[in-house]
């Protein structure tokens, strides 16, 4: 969120806060024009370095240390990148001081940020630190068949999965690769505990193995992130944050106030709400300022119900299958229903676009491609389409 709202502040020209935790501090420069970003840089360097030495401290610029992450925008930018990285070394001289080095990516308070601004760098590295700490683990903990499977589950939960999803609700919109990817890798984890894997005869589906075992899905941990994060923003977050805020999602389609709202028509969904209200930038920031002390147990326990309706709708449809398996062991022959193509047995509508699915896992499959949602409340069910009712197989 950081490099959003650096662009967010050179484009109306707000003041750059400094963003400090005890020993860390980042401080973000921003131009209007991508010609003057250098000797900005060098005179706000000048001016650290004169704050430091009034303190009796110096500036350590080794490796890894103080570092500046630049971002060329605009005319000559291209033209500035290669001046910068290829003639200069990735060094910016410093008047009477040590040259700046520049990097690409830069770790500030375990968040990776990219002078591309994407979200992708963070991600990928959160996914590689998280593999690292699972396969530690694996032999002593997740790999030891005297523990319960639900136990394994839970440490998998306390000591992996907050690697992995630490600072995620200040994600965006993720893209649909690094959603796959992220998903996938908390799937494979998941069904190597289990030991209910691809590889094995009558492996259960991601979607049923979930909800088996009571495993929120990957959009419902972001949408939790997400909601947290942005009440945690209202006793926290100052003025000038809701300015950057408002003005990126003006901006792009994938800003992370859109990815609040679709977390909130879950949310409206899961409380039963008799009517979507408008999820303007006004009313989500107006529900965060007046939205009760209490607000994060109901979104836990939104969550916890979630979870459970996915519980009991898969042990119905367990019970069916368990119900014709004894049905066809005793000689009952069901018959065949073949639906025609020109009238589908039933027609799943997306609430948020036009579109209609015949089956619910295309219709799911979509939801999660187009809109990243998981609110399957919205589906409606056209009985004027059924024929004939048919056991689940």
């Amino acid at each position: 969120m950081l490099f959003r709202s650096m662009t967010a502040h050179a484009f109306l020209e707000f003041v750059m806060p400094v963003l400090a935790w005890v020993d860390d501090i980042a401080m973000p420069v921003s131009c209007i024009e991508a010609d003057s970003l250098d000797a900005t840089l060098a005179q706000v360097m000048l001016i650290m370095h004169q704050v430091f030495n009034r303190f009796g401290l110096r500036l350590n610029l080794s490796k890894g240390k103080t570092e500046a992450v630049v971002h060329y925008r605009g005319p000559n930018a291209a033209q500035l990148r290669r001046a910068r990285f290829l003639e200069h070394f990735s060094h910016l001289e410093v008047p009477g001081k040590e040259p700046l080095r520049i990097v690409t990516q830069y770790v500030h308070l375990g968040i990776s940020f990219a002078r591309d601004c994407d979200i992708k760098t963070d991600v990928t590295t959160k996914i590689g630190k998280a593999t690292a700490a699972y396969r530690s683990l694996h032999r002593p903990l997740f790999g030891n068949k005297r523990i319960p499977i639900a136990i394994r589950l839970k440490l998998l939960e306390s000591l992996v999965l907050p690697i992995l999803f630490y600072g995620a609700g200040s994600w965006p919109l993720l893209p649909m690769q690094l959603c796959t990817r992220l998903s996938a890798v908390i799937t494979r984890w998941q069904r190597q505990i289990i030991g209910n894997g691809y590889w094995i005869e009558g492996s259960l589906s991601d979607q049923a193995l979930r909800a088996r075992w009571k495993i929120p899905e990957l959009a419902l941990r972001l949408a939790k992130h997400r909601l947290l994060f942005l009440l945690q923003l209202r006793h926290h977050g100052p003025a000038i944050l809701w300015d950057c805020l408002t003005a990126e999602d003006g901006s792009t389609s994938c800003s992370w106030l859109t990815a609040v709202r679709q977390a909130l028509r879950w949310f409206f969904s899961m409380q039963n709400a008799e009517s979507m209200p408008d999820l303007t930038c006004e009313s989500i920031v107006r529900w965060a300022f007046e939205a009760p002390a209490t607000m994060p147990k109901s979104i836990r326990r939104a969550v916890h119900r979630h979870l459970m309706q996915e519980f009991t709708a898969h042990q119905v449809v367990q019970a069916h299958r368990d119900l014709k398996s004894m049905c066809l062991s005793y000689g009952v022959v069901f018959e065949n229903v073949t639906v025609s193509q020109a009238s589908p047995l039933i027609s799943f509508d997306c609430s948020e676009c036009c579109k209609s699915f015949s089956t619910v896992q295309g219709l799911n499959a979509h939801r999660w491609k187009q809109h990243q949602t998981i609110d399957r409340k919205s589906t409606r069910l056209n009985s004027s389409h059924v024929k004939r009712y048919r056991m689940p197989s």
